[in-house]
This record gives structure tokens, C-alpha cells and sequence, in this order.
């Protein structure tokens, strides 16, 4: 992810829902200042230990607290579909940066991991038979590769969209279970009258230890890919 920054890396970089600090820990303290601003304190705190040459900050991705053009460079990794006025913060991304400066906005293809929605949606079934819920990765669907242009242009001009395709077969249940557990503050308070969050869990390892009993592994695809913008100089 950091390579879509390309030379502008090398000034003052800001990433937006910086999370346990990946990205800033791989840029290193070559360069200009490396700053970080995450929503969650408990994140916040392990990107410290993680990046201690970075200033972290806790803070809103719709408010940032920056001067305008104080950065050569804006990273947001899997951050604007949580934001709930995402054009606001595009303009935030991009009153930050200085003029022709880069932005890499990485966000998921519509497909991503559909396999997973599927599961999720089989497993509420088995507990909600009468209940019609699209809850599940509802959220993710706000800003995609196929939509987000149109949230960003307004703001920023979208220079190219690169994209990655892959698959992933897991040949044991408890990492996927695990993988849909890490979802639940978002999607627990989705979920049908009735349903439990342990109820689905436990529906959700019944249909991929049968899965993996009758093919071998349980498989999904991935589609993820990133907008590198600029802010326009005029």
C-alpha cells in the first residue's frame, strides 16, 4: 500500500484510520514526518508501540485536525466506508494535502469476499427462516471499487485504479469462524430480532466444518484495490 504514495512517501505522509500502525511502521523515519489518526484509542495505542517514530493521533476522519496542505501524501487503508458523510471526508483527505499531492484510497471490488456474505446470510437463515436481512457487509458496499470514484472526484482527481484478484482456500474452520467473529461490533446490532451473536457463530462453524468435510477446504475470493488521486493544484 505504501508504494501507490510513490515519491511523495518521502515528505510528510498522514494516514487516515491508521489502525495498529502497518503502514506507518513500513514507511520508516526516512523522510518527513509519518502521522497517524485513528477513530479507536485502543488502536491508536497499539500503532504507538508499533511506529514510535510517528505522531498518533486519535481523532475523525471528518474533522481532521491538520492545517489545510500540511501533507505531501494521504494514505486511507479500508477507512471511508465507515465514515458516515464519506464526501465530507474526501474533502478532509483533501484539504490536508498540498496541492498535487497524492492520496491512495484502498477499498474492497463489490465481489470481495462475497462468499462470506453468503455464508452469513445462509447462517441467519438457518436461525431467521422468515427474516429478509442484507445486514451483513451492508456497510462495506457504501465505497467500492466499482462506486468510489464518484464519492472522491468531487474533491480529488482519481489518476488510476489499481486492482488485485486473488483466492484463499482455509482448510480449518475456526479461522473463518474467527474472521466473522472479528465483524461482530459492526454487525451484531444488524442481526433479526432473535438471533444471537453465539447462535450465529455456532451455524456459521456447523456450514464450514461441512464444507470442509465434503471439499476439502472452505474458499472465498478477494478483489481489493486502491484509487491514487491527486489534489488538484488550482
Amino acid at each position: 500500500m505504501v508504494g501507490l504514495l510513490g515519491a511523495a512517501a518521502d515528505g510528510n505522509v498522514l494516514d487516515v484510520g491508521c489502525g495498529p500502525g502497518r503502514h506507518l511502521a513500513r514507511l520508516g523515519t526516512a523522510g518527513g514526518r509519518r502521522v497517524g489518526l485513528d477513530l479507536s484509542e485502543g488502536m491508536t495505542a497499539i500503532a504507538k508501540g508499533r511506529a514510535p517514530a510517528a505522531a498518533i493521533v486519535c481523532g475523525d476522519a471528518s474533522m481532521l485536525p491538520f492545517s489545510a496542505a500540511t501533507f505531501d501524501a494521504v494514505l486511507a487503508p479500508h477507512m471511508l466506508y465507515h465514515v458516515p458523510d464519506m464526501g465530507l471526508a474526501a474533502a478532509e483527505l483533501a484539504r490536508v494535502l498540498r496541492p498535487g499531492g497524492t492520496a491512495a484510497v484502498v477499498t474492497n471490488g463489490e465481489r470481495h469476499m462475497r462468499e462470506v456474505v453468503d455464508l452469513g446470510r445462509s447462517a441467519v437463515g438457518d436461525l431467521a427462516p422468515d427474516a429478509a436481512w442484507d445486514g451483513w457487509h451492508r456497510f462495506t458496499e457504501r465505497f467500492t471499487l466499482e462506486t468510489g470514484a464518484d464519492v472522491l472526484e468531487p474533491a480529488l482527481r482519481v489518476v488510476r485504479v489499481e486492482q488485485w484478484r486473488s483466492s484463499i482456500a482455509v482448510p480449518e474452520v475456526e479461522p473463518v469462524v474467527a474472521y466473522v467473529d472479528s465483524t461482530r461490533s459492526l454487525l451484531e446490532p444488524r442481526l433479526p430480532d432473535g438471533v444471537s451473536w453465539d447462535g450465529l457463530l455456532d451455524r456459521v462453524r456447523r456450514r464450514v466444518t461441512e464444507h470442509i468435510d465434503s471439499s476439502g477446504a472452505w474458499r472465498a475470493r478477494t478483489h481489493v484495490g486502491a484509487f491514487v488521486c491527486r489534489r488538484p493544484s488550482r
